[in-house]
């Protein structure tokens, strides 16, 4: 399943979890401060646009790389339960 959200330009909080997300599009949606995509489905996870973000949980998914390169206001990362193998903070 997927979701819309490109309308939610001034979305701040989003919280998705327990659900059977495959893929989710938050290219609109630069103002996220908080992001939950706990226990979905989710093999990729793009966050390079989100600079205002402070807190990831995309535990229990199927993603096995993330940039957070961009993510310099990141304060906490649930990532457990994934199968990641490359993780980019530079």
């Amino acid at each position: 399943e997927s979701i819309d959200l490109n309308k939610l330009t001034e979305l701040k909080d989003l919280r998705l979890y327990y659900g059977k997300l495959k893929t989710i599009d938050l290219s609109n949606n630069n103002e996220l401060k908080i992001l939950n995509l706990r226990w979905n489905e989710l093999r990729n996870l793009n966050v390079s646009n989100l600079i205002e973000l402070e807190g990831l949980n995309f535990r229990d998914n199927h993603i096995s790389e993330i940039d957070l390169s961009s993510n310099s206001n990141l304060e906490y990362l649930y990532a457990f339960g994934n199968n990641l193998s490359d993780v980019d903070l530079s």
